[in-house]
């Protein structure tokens, strides 16, 4: 037993007070003369003994109602939950779960409700003159300050659930700086009302902390299931008109059981494309193929959907490209009249890859920009002025595809390094085949179904041997001998590829990997589209800036509210503009605006890590505290209706002083009844 006021047990020598007023009693005494008392002798002896017990009885009274009285005012309590040394704070710091899992249904209805209702009796069980320090995940500046209970209440009230994702550990970060700097304390008492959902329920990151006092009051999820959409991409690299595109959209079914017949819906730009129904078996994740036709050109706000409660949010995924009209791609040649080469059949009736020829003496340097890849075809040198801006349109995301001539190895050499390509060394006439192919690279990833093991590889009579100063080249194809055939460097912001020989010799250019090497050079060189951008996860997204926009004039616009702000830019490199993503955000398409025209467009969703549903138990949460050795925490049952009781009773322990204001009335009403009624 422990007392909060424990100074007031000096009092207890106030006890001497009716041991003093008994002796003095026992001292007084009258005299009576009798002619004869040899009668009363024996009764003399009996009322004497009985008048001592008497005595005996009331000063006994008096000293244990003294007693009773005294440790009443010292409020003696037993404290309960996991013993602690530590004095209770007038402080206390509560932090409300209010992520998107707690829109699950609890065993008393809606979690967020619950925790908010929970995390008001705590208050109205506090100390009237304590103050409330109230965080959620939203982390906004306006809650960094202590509230009355009145103030915190009214919070509580206001609270509504946000996608922000808050590890517990940084939570309790937040309140430790909170008392820390506002307080010069160092006493916590910090209530965590959460589910604990496994992805945010970072218990081994906590500290021990002999200053801090950790209650958990765990919300018990009753519904643990789940089904959500987790991504989505297209199997196409680029869109084009009349395009059959595929969409891939990953979905996960934890809901505990086999789901048949379940519905996912495509819409594009508002319009639904398709609708199918799948099998979703239990705990699996369900690839879904939507195939459509791209019908128009411009700018593509797509939605994929599905139907589930109680969690909602991760219902819906949306995604954003652009359909493109046509891809330009440039050859510059020495020629002074245009070659009908193999490269230039290849692209001469395609409707989506336009080539353009030109020779280096007539190039337009200022319109180099224009084109998604550069092919330089055997060109004996390049001028500086050239050379710089090649430099400039690889800084600018650009692709260069180096085809060298042989018989000028030395020139090709200084123009390729020059623009941050391989070394042509020296030349190689033996008779080599290409034979290593990489599948894992882009240009040849999903190309052939099935690659024939009789299949005759082209082979080159004559080729340069290249050197990699650096070591970071990516080898795409490569010679029987282990020597490389075509390399891609990334440089700056844009890709350099060397070819080791002429591509227009007739072994390579009649041969089944001519095709989709140089296609798919031009089609991955055009400009990647981010289809959607993770809120809390990416923090910039980068446009187009083509139309060399003013990046003060940039504004962003919610394409559904029409709500409009102007964001930081981070980075403006030529054609590319990074934006910083403000994390208020809500999941939904955006559009990018500059005097009054729109630049570009993006969609924005959800992280999606809260959608399984998993919960650390009371029992896993008690064995990470006693492995990272943290000590002063309790566990707050929930299952009442009214915990303020309990809540009382772990803050100020089980009370004692009403038992004791008893005893005290118990034993003045005894004293009175021995002195009054016993003779």
């Amino acid at each position: 037993m422990q007392f909060t006021y424990p100074n007031f047990l000096w009092a207890l020598a106030l006890i001497i007070v009716p041991i003093l007023i008994h002796f003095l009693n026992l001292r007084r005494h009258h005299t009576v003369y009798f002619s004869n008392v040899s009668f009363l002798k024996q009764v003399k002896r009996d009322i004497k003994k009985r008048s001592q017990l008497k005595q005996l009885l009331i000063l006994l009274s008096r000293i244990l109602a003294i007693t009773a009285l005294v440790l009443a005012f010292a409020k003696p309590y037993q404290p309960i939950g996991k013993e602690t040394n530590l004095q209770i704070s007038s402080v206390k710091c509560i932090y409300i779960d209010n992520s998107f899992s707690m829109n699950a249904e609890s065993s008393s209805g809606v979690a967020l409700e619950f925790a908010k209702n929970k995390a008001i009796q705590i208050i109205r069980s506090s100390n009237p003159a304590s103050k409330f320090a109230i965080l959620t995940n939203n982390f906004d500046q306006r809650y960094y300050r202590f509230y009355s209970a009145t103030e915190a209440i009214k919070q509580i009230g206001e609270t509504q659930t946000t996608f922000k994702q808050v590890p517990i550990s940084k939570a309790i970060s937040r309140f430790k700086g909170m008392i820390s700097s506002l307080l010069q304390s160092n006493i916590n008492n910090i209530y965590l009302i959460s589910d604990f959902q496994k992805c945010t329920a970072d218990i081994e990151n906590l500290k021990p902390d002999s200053s801090t006092i950790f209650n958990f009051i765990a919300v018990d999820i009753k519904n643990q299931s789940n089904i959500y959409i987790d991504t989505c991409w297209f199997t196409s690299p680029t869109h084009h008109l009349n395009q059959e595109e595929q969409l891939a959209v990953n979905i996960v079914n934890s809901a505990g059981s086999d789901l048949h017949q379940f519905s996912v819906k495509l819409f594009i730009n508002d319009t639904l494309q398709t609708m199918t129904t799948i099998e979703l078996p239990e705990g699996e994740t369900t690839q879904v193929l939507l195939n459509y036709k791209n019908n128009s050109i411009g700018n593509k706000n797509g939605k994929v959907e599905i139907s589930d409660y109680p969690i909602v949010y991760d219902n819906q995924l949306f995604f954003n490209y652009f359909v493109k009209k046509e891809l330009k791609a440039l050859e510059v040649n020495q020629s002074e009249n245009i070659q009908q080469n193999a490269l230039a059949a290849l692209f001469k009736n395609d409707d989506y890859i336009k080539l353009e020829q030109s020779n280096i003496k007539r190039i337009q340097i200022s319109k180099l920009n224009d084109y998604n890849a550069i092919f330089l075809n055997k060109l004996n040198s390049i001028s500086t002025g050239f050379q710089s801006a090649l430099k400039d349109y690889l800084n600018h995301g650009g692709t260069i595809i180096i085809i060298p001539n042989l018989s000028n190895l030395q020139n090709a050499n200084r123009y390729s390094t020059a623009i941050g390509g391989l070394n042509y060394l020296y030349k190689d006439t033996s008779s080599v085949p290409i034979s290593k192919i990489n599948f894992e690279d882009q240009i040849f990833m999903n190309v052939f179904k099935k690659l024939s093991n009789q299949l005759e590889y082209p082979i080159i009579d004559e080729r340069i041997r290249m050197y990699d100063p650096v070591g970071k080249a990516s080898t795409i194809l490569g010679f029987a001998d282990n020597t490389q055939a075509l390399t891609r460097m990334k440089v700056d912001n844009g890709f350099v590829y060397n070819f080791a020989f002429d591509t227009d010799l007739d072994q390579y250019a009649k041969h089944v990997l001519f095709v989709p090497s140089f296609y798919n050079l031009v089609l991955y060189a055009s400009e990647k589209q981010e289809i959607y951008h993770n809120i809390g996860q990416q923090n910039f997204l980068s446009i187009n800036n083509k139309n060399k926009i003013q990046t003060s004039q940039i504004k962003i616009q919610n394409k559904e509210s029409g709500l409009e702000w102007k964001p930081e830019i981070l980075n403006n490199m030529g054609n590319r503009i990074s934006i910083q993503l403000n994390e208020n955000l809500e999941a939904g398409f955006y559009n990018v605006i500059s005097n009054n025209n729109l630049q570009g467009s993006f969609a924005l969703n959800f992280n999606h890590t809260e959608s399984e549903m998993e919960f650390l138990s009371q029992a896993k949460i008690t064995t990470q505290l006693n492995v990272i050795g943290l000590e002063n925490y309790n566990f707050i049952e929930t299952n009442s209706s009214n915990i303020e009781s309990s809540l009382s009773a772990l803050e100020n322990g089980k009370q004692f002083w009403k038992l004791f204001i008893f005893f005290a009335l118990f034993f003045l009403v005894a004293e009175l009844f021995i002195a009054r009624f016993i003779r």
